[in-house]
């Protein structure tokens, strides 16, 4: 039925009935206006206008309800994140690419001016590693975080695994290609959870694999970040051990010998072969003095310490480039002090920026030396097209910073406090992002609560308090246990965190232990809350801890991870998730002094919950669950597979909204019907939902590798 034909039932309907047969039928007989006169048919073609009644005893139909729309969520930053390398094609510098900590691989067709996401056939998208073929720049290398080598053959495309046998859940921390050579490859590797490096070497591209050294070789488990090639003799290579130093080999990694004299700390990182002459190599270590210069392949080193502040320099990375001559420009990407450069051996030193940023790997290729790029720790990646002299920031498009906490501020509730890896915490006002980090020393925010009457920010080496726009650093309480292992393998199950600050904190501690057989151990919470001006900590292992802020003492919990403590205020009551181990989980609430069990079923891990119209609904990773009048326990079944997070804004209307794998779900009717938003990737994780206090009906939700998305759901339905 044409749009005219439409029209013309409906003003039938609505118009007086005789009117519209008079009007109807001289139209049809009129010679003018008649189909046979508009045809030119010689043959009487019979039309029959349909006669309408307006009934008055006809019912008015039910409308049918208006399905819900499926809202469209939006990212609204933070941007940055945490990028671990960055490498330059050499035969096309136009073309970049950047390896993400939480997102994958990244690449850039205008020298970094605009970023694209590349990971087709990538399951781990924690990217710790990046190569290209030299010769044949189509063919790339990505290393994973604990999910091993990946291979691409048409410039970042298509991805494959390379290797899965050996080494595919190996954490892949260098590769290196030998430029004579490119069909021969070299990794260091390690397994996450053991201290024991692998170096592997391929003469096929990595059809087929040998292991050359294992990490155990000298006395005690340790691994290899670096393995250099010497550019002038493929024979001749270094390997940077993560606590022994440097050692060398003159048969392509056959055998290996310290070379470790000079070298006054044993913290190695990397090694840069100087390609025009075959003697000159530079080192870098985490610990002061941080940088080294052979002029004899390695037999000597001489500190070249840059004088930056008095402060010791941690190296990440280090090239060597024909900054302003044929003469090589050492290059060096540092923790602590930005990008360092020295045009005559490291003799003196200027510090380039970006500023105030860590810096895991700085990218130039020789064929446009003006085009520097830096891979940093929490803020993205920086581009210079002036050799490093100003910097901008080049992550407009990345939003893959990990969000853990979200609250309103105390002093303005139009304004959010946001937690974050890496950044800190951040004030949100609906368009901008503040950091607000005074006084904090970690940026490693795992967990943010809002108290009766302040913020709480627990981090991953401390526990603080705001004042005003300050934070103030509180006491942790102190074991005869020590539980670091057990806090790193929770808070690792939750977060995404790089690993290296974890584990050169851990063994730092370690190294303490042992000087002074110290007995006593600052205890790591996991979570935090606070109740009628009590803090309650959780802590992974050792159970329940409560206190001041100051001094503290064991108060329920023993030998439990207790994984999420809220105070639920409107009842005066402290509720946890109590985990014997992964999967064991219970919740309890404190009611007048005494823990009661809600829910022990095993149900998987319990990752959240609200105390909802009196009632419990708990996100678990196998799916959600409400409690019910009689106290049983029922699934949603709308909601498959795990669920991260659980939120209820209003405890006065049935609006819910619950985080997955991929997903935010709202109800409006307590369950019964949910409404699905998709968001981000299928192995995106949702870990928080928060009304958006400065918009009615929008929601923004916090996820584990693309910062926060903001998603509007129509609560009228």
């Amino acid at each position: 039925m044409s749009f005219e034909t439409k029209s013309f039932h409906r003003w039938l309907i609505g118009g007086s009935l005789v009117l519209i047969c008079l009007i109807g039928m001289t139209w049809l007989m009129s010679g003018s206006g008649s189909v046979l006169a508009q045809t030119g048919s010689s043959t009487p073609v019979n039309n029959y206008l349909p006669l309408v009644f307006k009934s008055q005893d006809t019912p008015t139909p039910t409308p049918t309800p208006t399905p819900m729309p499926t809202p469209t969520p939006e990212p609204v930053g933070p941007f940055g994140g945490t990028f671990t390398c960055i490498v330059v094609n050499p035969l096309q510098p136009q073309i970049v690419y950047a390896g993400s900590f939480t997102n994958g691989v990244y690449k850039s067709t205008d020298q970094g001016l605009t970023w694209y996401k590349k990971s087709n056939g990538i399951s781990k998208l924690s990217i710790q590693s990046l190569a290209i073929n030299p010769t044949s720049p189509n063919i790339v290398y990505a290393g994973t975080y604990a999910g091993g080598l990946y291979k691409s053959t048409d410039s970042g495309e298509n991805w494959g695994p390379v290797g899965a046998a050996k080494f595919g859940d190996h954490i892949v921390y260098h590769i290196e290609i030998d430029k004579n050579n490119p069909s021969v490859l070299l990794i260091t590797t390690r397994k996450k959870g053991s201290f024991t490096g692998y170096l592997w070497r391929s003469s096929d591209s990595g059809l087929t694999w040998n292991k050359l050294r294992q990490g155990d070789d000298v006395g005690q488990p340790d691994y290899f970040y670096d393995v250099a090639i010497n550019p002038m003799d493929s024979t001749r290579l270094f390997l940077s051990y993560h606590q022994h130093g440097f050692y060398r080999s003159s048969n392509s990694g056959v055998t290996f010998a310290p070379f470790n004299n000079g070298i006054t700390d044993l913290s190695a990182r990397v090694v840069a072969f100087d390609p025009n002459i075959a003697a000159l190599v530079y080192a870098g270590t985490w610990n002061n003095p941080g940088v080294f210069r052979s002029d004899n392949a390695g037999r000597s080193w001489t500190e070249i310490h840059p004088e930056i502040d008095g402060n010791e320099v941690s190296v990440t990375s280090m090239l060597l480039s024909p900054l302003y001559s044929s003469s090589r420009s050492v290059v060096v990407g540092t923790k602590n002090h930005n990008i360092l450069v020295s045009h005559d051996r490291g003799v003196s030193w200027q510090m380039r920026g970006p500023r105030n940023q860590w810096i895991n790997q700085v990218a130039i290729a020789d064929s446009a030396v003006n085009y520097w790029f830096a891979a940093a720790q929490d803020n993205g990646v920086f581009r210079s097209a002036n050799k490093g002299s100003t910097w901008t920031g080049s992550q407009s498009n990345f939003t893959n910073v990990t969000i853990t906490g979200a609250v309103q501020s105390i002093n303005d509730p139009e304004i959010l406090l946001v937690s974050t890896i890496g950044q800190g915490v951040l004030q949100f006002d609906g368009e901008n992002w503040i950091e607000l980090n005074d006084g904090l020393v970690d940026t490693n925010i795992i967990s943010l609560v809002r108290g009766e009457s302040n913020v709480i920010a627990l981090t991953t080496e401390g526990l603080y308090q705001l004042n005003g726009q300050r934070w103030e650093r509180l006491e942790l309480p102190t074991s005869t246990v020590p539980a670091l292992n057990r806090f790193y393998q929770s808070v690792s199950e939750t977060l995404i965190l790089q690993e290296e600050p974890l584990i050169e904190a851990e063994l730092a501690l370690e190294e303490t232990v042992q000087i002074s057989r110290v007995q006593s151990f600052p205890v790591p919470f996991i979570s935090i809350a606070e109740l009628n001006g009590v803090y309650y900590g959780g802590s992974a292992g050792s159970g329940l801890w409560c206190g001041n802020g100051m001094s503290w003492k064991p108060c329920g919990f023993t030998g439990s991870d207790v994984v999420v403590l809220k105070a639920l205020t409107d009842k005066r009551a402290l509720a946890a998730i109590v985990c014997q181990k992964t999967n064991d989980c219970r919740l309890s609430i404190l009611r007048d002094g005494s823990w009661t069990d809600l829910l022990t079923d095993p149900v998987g891990r319990i990752n959240d919950f609200i105390d909802h119209h009196g009632k419990f609904w708990v996100a678990t990773e196998t799916g959600l669950y409400r409690q019910l009048e009689d106290g049983s326990w029922q699934k949603q079944p709308d909601l498959d597979g795990p669920i991260f997070a659980v939120s209820g804004e209003n405890p006065d209307d049935c609006a819910l909204t619950a985080g997955g794998e991929g997903a935010i779900y709202l109800t409006t009717d307590c369950g019964a019907t949910w409404n699905t938003a998709k968001i981000g990737e299928d192995q995106e994780v949702v870990k928080l939902i928060v009304a958006d206090p400065t918009r009615q009906g929008f929601f923004l939700a916090g996820t584990l590798r693309s910062g926060m998305y903001q998603v509007a759901f129509d609560l009228k339905q």
